[in-house]
């Protein structure tokens, strides 16, 4: 699209925009429908984009000023500021008070604006920042701050730093929150145990992503999540997409029974033959209170933290520390200490697993600050990823997890 004519669509948008919402009959604002809400959404975008854009213009004018001209311009500046000075000596050799002004140095300044501009045009162009400025200024590069995942170095605005003050390039983060969409582990995306607000990365991740998230977040606390009944759909329905029992996908219309799960119908909810729920059942497997989730506990304490976030008992399914259940189960303890001396290619002397053991019952509440890096081909217990060169082990619990697990998931 032509640069030139990208205003004037804009403003024919709006122009459009605005005639629609006029052609619509005044209501409350409490009675405002979808159409109104989406129009008005869309009327704000378009004032974004277009502020965005005269912003955008005034850079590259600024940036296709020559050299020798920003040099006169200078050069003037430079004079109107003895002129000025000149001016205020004679005053006070008068005896008259000339008023103080607060102006800041023009050269200064105009450094400064000359490398805004510089970094604008550097990141359309995908041009070497850092030259560019040692090019055209005395002052200092820039400093680079270290992604925590990718461990590469960014200027400061392909950064972010999240509220444990771990830095971020963007591209990790867009990964991380694309991530979280497609895992409910992941959700709500955090570093160090400790939430990254969206509203603190809106900007970097773009819209779309930004509206997946808001609907991801109303379906991790529906407490009556309910997904489409067609198999090949399996959609979430919204809150507002419900009206009484009866549940309709906004992907294919489908209609589902929130109830029961199934397609809808009328009358009395009849249970069908699930074979993945009698397997459950059979095999002494848990459902997660919260999102029905199945979960199979093979080694550890009672301590469940499911993948929607939720912590419950492993014994009775209620909230966790709502019960008098025992943290350990015996044979599930020892498992697991076998399984730590076996990995460290020890022989399972029955010494040696107690003493392990024994470790585990006191560091329970393990809250995972002490961590060493161990080196050699390993498979992440949380995420079961290969990882061929290292693995961190947590020092007091011993749980041997990959970089990614250890950063965004615990």
């Amino acid at each position: 699209m032509a640069e030139k004519s990208f205003p004037l669509l804009l403003k024919l948008m709006q122009d459009d925009i605005t005639e629609i919402l006029d052609s619509i009959r005044p209501k409350p604002a409490s009675c405002a429908t979808d159409e109104e809400f989406a129009l008005e959404q869309w009327k704000k975008e378009i004032d974004t984009i277009q502020a965005f854009s005269l912003d955008r213009q005034l850079a590259v004018k600024v940036a296709s000023v020559p050299r020798d001209e920003a040099a006169l311009i200078s050069a003037m500046l430079q004079e109107e500021e003895r002129s000025q000075a000149d001016r205020h000596m004679a005053l006070r050799m008068s005896g008259s008070a000339a008023a103080p002004e607060n102006r800041s140095s023009p050269t200064i300044y105009q450094q400064q604006m000359c490398q805004m501009v510089e970094r604008t045009m550097a990141e359309d162009a995908n041009l070497d920042l850092e030259a560019s400025v040692a090019e055209n200024s005395d002052e200092p590069k820039q400093d680079r701050f270290e992604c925590v995942i990718c461990r590469e170095q960014f200027i400061f605005f392909k950064v972010i730093r999240a509220p444990c003050s771990d830095y971020y390039c963007q591209d990790c983060l867009f990964r991380l929150f694309g991530a979280a969409l497609r895992d409910d582990s992941l959700f709500p995306p955090r570093c160090c145990g400790i939430s990254i607000p969206l509203d603190y990365v809106r900007t970097l991740i773009g819209s779309d992503t930004s509206r997946r998230m808001e609907e991801k977040t109303l379906e991790i606390n529906d407490a009556s999540r309910t997904y489409c009944s067609k198999r090949t759909c399996s959609a979430y329905i919204l809150p507002c997409q419900k009206q009484g029992s009866c549940g309709t996908c906004q992907v294919c219309q489908q209609k589902t029974c929130i109830r029961c799960k199934e397609e809808f119908h009328q009358g009395k909810c009849v249970q069908k033959w699930n074979p993945v729920i009698r397997m459950a059942q059979v095999n002494g497997w848990k459902r997660c209170t919260k999102c029905k989730n199945i979960v199979e506990l093979t080694t550890g304490c009672n301590h469940i933290t499911c993948r929607c976030r939720y912590e419950f008992c492993y014994v009775c399914g209620k909230e966790w520390r709502t019960c008098r259940c025992p943290l350990w189960d015996e044979r599930r303890l020892l498992d697991r200490a076998n399984r730590i001396v076996a990995r460290d290619n020890f022989v399972p002397e029955a010494a040696v697993v107690n003493e392990v053991a024994e470790m585990l019952r006191q560091r329970q509440k393990c809250d995972h600050q002490g961590w060493v890096i161990v080196r050699g081909e390993f498979r992440c217990e949380r995420c079961t990823d290969e990882l061929p060169r290292f693995i961190y082990e947590c020092a007091g619990c011993r749980l041997r997890i990959c970089k990614r697990c250890k950063q965004n998931r615990l």
